[in-house]
């Protein structure tokens, strides 16, 4: 048996309206979920969640046919010379997985929140292509229900509303596995960034999301650093990224153009060590050529303390938890793979490579 699920989540940005000339011009959604979720529950996050078996089944190929959709198209989303993380590469999937987990984050949102990324044949050749689209069902409460029930129903929706998911507008972000012994769940969760121009309209799933809530990066950091709002791991670093980055345009253009050129693993190694909790990212010279994904895995001297750690170092990607959890991330001597932002700084890495785009 696996020993995690596969899953894909949404980080969804909002442009700010006219109105509002302040930086940063956006906001980022967050959902809080339920206290009876039997995973991460009260925590904030990315809308999203696991996937099924219909997310990759042939019948979705027909369906984007019937659009003048084809293989030249779904092409489009990864560049073959650069490589897949284990998540995307096809094992018994009938779509290729780029597409099968962007169905996968577009039905969840839409089970959740009510949000439905699709585009109907009107908006074919319409609208700003860094943004997405967006449809709202007039029956959209008797839709999220049957899509919540059985999964097999999004294509029925899809079908009814003559649309298909916009696949297109989801970038590919980052790909995160649940560290060992950190929770009873693991998934290995692709994130795909989305951008809106306005807001659509928020339907919440009430057995899974408590709340919503339209935010600045840096607002809901500092709510996590006074634990106002719980937050995991990957939700924290990728905050870190979009505080650095005010402007939603220059942030989705890099999104976009990035998006073929794939990701790596992001897999963090904790152990606990003197004076807190250590864990280690790709890049740092405590991480493993081969991490074991199954078992704990020894770093240092457990005796260590992080300066003690840290003066040895020649290169690190590691995040440092004290005791009174409080975090910090530490990049020195590594640069980010794939052209991705760093969590530290605003610079946004000029991709020198063709991407499709």
């Amino acid at each position: 048996m696996k020993a995690w699920k596969n899953s894909a989540s949404i980080i969804i940005l909002l442009k700010n309206s006219i109105a509002e000339t302040q930086l940063p011009n956006y906001k980022i959604l967050l959902q809080k979920r339920s206290k009876d979720a039997k995973f991460l529950p009260n925590a904030m996050v990315f809308p999203g969640g696991a996937t099924s078996e219909c997310d990759s089944h042939q019948y979705w190929t027909d369906h984007f046919k019937s659009f003048g959709l084809n293989s030249s198209n779904f092409a489009t989303l990864h560049n073959p010379n650069f490589g897949l993380t284990q998540i995307f590469k096809d094992g018994p999937d009938v779509i290729h997985r780029h597409v099968s987990l962007r169905i996968t984050a577009i039905r969840e949102t839409f089970e959740e929140l009510g949000i439905l990324i699709c585009r109907n044949r009107k908006q074919l050749q319409s609208g700003n292509k860094l943004f997405a689209p967006y449809i709202t069902p007039s029956n959209i409460r008797h839709w999220q229900e049957k899509v919540h029930h059985d999964p097999q129903n999004f294509l029925t929706l899809c079908k009814e509303l003559d649309c298909y998911p916009d696949i297109w507008s989801l970038y590919l972000w980052s790909n995160w596995l649940t560290p060992i012994k950190m929770t009873t769940h693991r998934f290995d969760t692709v994130f795909f960034v989305v951008a809106f121009e306005d807001k659509p309209q928020i339907y919440i799933e009430e057995k899974e999301v408590a709340d919503v809530s339209l935010t600045t990066a840096e607002d809901v950091l500092i709510a996590n650093e006074k634990k106002e709002v719980e937050m995991i791991f990957p939700q924290w670093y990728e905050l870190l990224r979009f505080r650095h980055q005010p402007d939603i345009e220059r942030l989705v253009r890099h999104a976009a153009q990035r998006s073929p050129l794939g990701c790596h693993l992001m897999f963090p190694i904790r152990q606990k060590i003197k004076d807190g909790i250590l864990g280690v990212l790709p890049g740092d010279e405590l991480y493993p050529t081969d991490p074991d994904l199954l078992t704990a895995t020894k770093l240092c001297d457990r005796e260590k303390t992080f300066e003690e750690l840290r003066s040895s170092a020649t290169s690190m990607h590691r995040i440092e938890a004290n005791e009174n959890e409080e975090k910090i991330i530490r990049i020195e001597n590594y640069t980010l793979p794939n052209f991705q932002l760093s969590p530290i700084d605003g610079n946004i890495p000029k991709i020198l490579v063709n991407s499709h785009l």
